[in-house]
């Protein structure tokens, strides 16, 4: 039963994964935080099965935003500007100008997500959903187990 219990979770963590690349999508620049999701399911101390969801640090800050104070990561704030196709260089600027522009700007403000400008990452109604129907399932498939064992009885 653990077996395909654990086949379950993973299945379940699949499809949570999956939610969060399709929200990450409209955010994505290189797509590095997307492919950085990823499932993975351990069989711990005799039965118990343990699901999680792995992901880049970035996913964090898409959530919630970077309030002001320091200067984001200067080869994050560098890469964010190559990847990104919406950010504009001038005549005269550099990636790394650009980059240095923008980090002094969250340093300073704080990222529009934040401040609330703009809608963070938001996946926890459908992973709320997905877990409700997953718990729904394994009850359902636990419940036919004790049934079947309660015949002979």
């Amino acid at each position: 039963m653990a077996t395909s219990l654990k086949k379950e979770v993973l299945d379940h963590l699949k499809k949570v994964s999956k939610a969060y690349k399709v929200a990450l999508k409209p955010f994505g620049a290189s797509g590095e935080t997307e492919r950085s999701v990823r499932p993975a399911v351990t069989e711990e101390s005799g039965n118990t099965i343990v699901g999680k969801v792995y992901g880049s640090s970035s996913i964090y800050y898409l959530k919630h935003g970077r309030g002001p104070g320091k200067f984001p990561p200067v080869s994050a704030m560098i890469a964010y500007v190559r990847d990104k196709r919406s950010v504009k260089i001038g005549k005269g600027q550099t990636e790394n100008t650009v980059a240095y522009l923008i980090g002094k700007s969250i340093a300073e403000k704080g990222t529009r997500i934040w401040r609330g400008v703009v809608k963070g990452l938001n996946v926890d109604d459908q992973v709320a959903q997905l877990s409700k129907e997953f718990a729904l399932a394994v009850q359902g498939r636990i419940s036919g187990a004790i049934k079947q064992s309660m015949k002979g009885i």
